[in-house]
């Protein structure tokens, strides 16, 4: 019996034993390659076979082996002719076997197949149906993502910022990383196992992390900030994150991209460190400036009229008249005042410099101390026709204090007060009982000073105008005094200021008393020494 005629008795023989006549309408109709195999050899076919594997009749194909149609060496070194075999005797001890095959096609290209093999009981025969799929496409598409995934692994793991995977939670918060690449093991010093075991913050993108942007970062889908991660050997890295929220394989996750800025940092610290010095060297320059400026002109004021004395006096022509010589006097007197006053505030630079600035402390009635310095000069102030104005809600407040200090405090913003503030305007002083603190105020109507430069006045050598056209000269250290003296009684100093309204200073003072200290309350009177002082203070303003 040839093979043909074992065929037709063969499906003859389905169809009466087994009843399979829709197995036999399955196997015709089928999309599939099938095959019915015996001792290896194929029995019959279906048109889906002869097709994919290009037959030329129903006789071309019986008697020949499937698989070696189109014989490949597998990975094992045995070619699918060989395999073939050890699948079919799988599929016959097991009843089944599913695996994989790939046929040549007649112009060279690979046909990529998923065989399933069927062991049917057939009478006492050993008959295989045999099922093949064509997954071509699907073996092409998978091996692009292995292609695409290898590359991505590569180019994932040589990247040269921190590369980190984690996932999100229903609740949208970060769960542990599911991926971290080479880099960030290498720089963080930790292995892989341990920061897959790690969430974000416990990493410590810790303090200011990933965890702290996860409602912007879902929000806006992408989040770039600055923090620091603690390596595992205790190391502060500063790193620029830049983390961006994606679906993968149906879960919400956030990919961090972590970039060293150590570099950055340090420029940026040098850059402003050089920046700041190259500032207090211009401010320098500026004192330096300003200082000699301040010097040059009452000197020149005292050497000219001593230079005028002498002229007359060595042509005997000192016949000027009380007054005339009253205010040569004035002037020689106001101008040395303005060398003392300069030199007492270099001295006093000098001295909080080293930690040499003490106080005197006594128990005394700060309302009496500030009152009376104020109106010893109300004189001073109203011959610029400016009004000034004392005012307080207490009459006696007994704190510890160095009265010749406060007095030196107060002279100050009063004299800048009168300096800064047209004819018309008014200059008011107030004290307030807080309790535990007392608040002294000084306020003028004067031109104000500009918001931008409020943050400054207080610092050494500035000033809030730096023109040699301003109405009053400075050397600009004499408010980086008042909050020296200020803040070594404990107490803290402010400005609000507004352009064309004018400025207050405010100073807060603790209320702390001696406790063997007898309390002697300061005399009404205004001694020489104060007097003195005030001429000192406010030599600057009367020319």
């Amino acid at each position: 019996m040839n093979y043909n005629e074992k065929g037709i008795d063969f499906m003859e023989r389905i169809e009466k034993s087994i009843q399979l006549s829709h197995y036999k309408l399955l196997f015709e109709s089928s999309p599939d390659a099938m095959f019915i195999l015996e001792d290896e050899k194929i029995l019959e076919c279906n048109q889906a076979a002869i097709k994919m594997f290009g037959f030329t009749s129903k006789t071309s194909y019986l008697g020949l082996r499937p698989f070696e149609l189109s014989p490949v060496k597998q990975s094992d070194g045995k070619d699918s002719s060989d395999k073939d075999r050890e699948m079919i005797k799988i599929a016959l001890e097991k009843g089944s076997h599913i695996f994989e095959w790939t046929h040549i096609k007649a112009n060279g290209e690979n046909l990529f197949l998923e065989v399933v093999l069927v062991s049917l009981p057939l009478d006492e025969r050993k008959i295989i149906s045999a099922s093949m799929r064509d997954i071509t496409k699907r073996k092409e598409a998978q091996n692009l993502i292995e292609s695409s995934e290898k590359k991505f692994r590569k180019l994932f793991n040589n990247a040269n910022d921190a590369i980190f995977l984690s996932e999100l939670s229903d609740e949208g918060i970060p769960k542990k990383f599911i991926e971290v690449n080479d880099y960030a093991c290498k720089k963080l010093g930790f292995s892989r196992e341990e920061i897959l075991g790690m969430s974000s913050k416990e990493l410590d993108f810790r303090g200011s992390g990933v965890h702290h942007t996860v409602k912007r970062i879902v929000e806006e889908k992408f989040e770039t900030f600055e923090t620091f991660i603690i390596s595992k050997s205790g190391n502060k890295i500063p790193f620029e994150i830049s983390s961006h929220i994606f679906r993968l394989f149906d879960k919400d996750v956030i990919l961090s991209i972590a970039r060293d800025i150590s570099d950055r940092k340090w420029a940026e610290k040098y850059t402003k460190l050089f920046n700041e010095a190259k500032e207090y060297d211009e401010l320098k320059t500026l004192f330096i400036s300003n200082i000699s400026h301040e010097l040059r002109t009452p000197l020149n004021l005292i050497l000219g009229i001593i230079q005028l004395l002498e002229l007359k006096s060595e042509n005997n022509l000192i016949t000027d008249d009380e007054r005339k010589f009253d205010r040569h006097l004035k002037v020689l007197k106001q101008n040395t005042y303005r060398l003392i006053r300069l030199v007492n505030n270099l001295i006093d630079i000098t001295k909080m410099d080293s930690g040499y600035i003490k106080l005197n402390l006594k128990n005394d009635n700060i309302v009496n101390v500030v009152e009376n310095i104020t109106l010893s000069v109300a004189e001073y102030i109203e011959k610029e026709n400016i009004g000034l104005k004392f005012d307080t809600d207490v009459e006696e407040k007994i704190i510890a204090c160095d009265s010749y200090k406060i007095e030196r405090i107060i002279l100050n913003l009063l004299s800048n007060a009168v300096k800064f503030t047209s004819e018309g305007g008014e200059i008011i002083v107030t004290i307030s009982d807080k309790g535990e603190e007392v608040l002294i105020s000084v306020k003028d109507t004067g031109i104000g000073i500009d918001q931008d430069k409020l943050g400054v006045i207080f610092e050494r050598f500035r000033q809030a105008d730096k023109t040699y056209t301003r109405e009053r000269e400075g050397s600009g250290i004499g408010l980086s005094i008042v909050e020296a003296l200020v803040k070594i009684h404990g107490g803290t100093i402010s400005v609000k200021s507004e352009i064309g309204k004018g400025s207050e200073f405010i100073i807060r003072l603790p209320v702390k008393v001696l406790d063997e200290e007898v309390w002697e309350p300061l005399g009404k009177s205004v001694s020489k020494n104060n007097v003195e002082r005030i001429n000192i203070e406010f030599s600057d303003i009367y020319s």
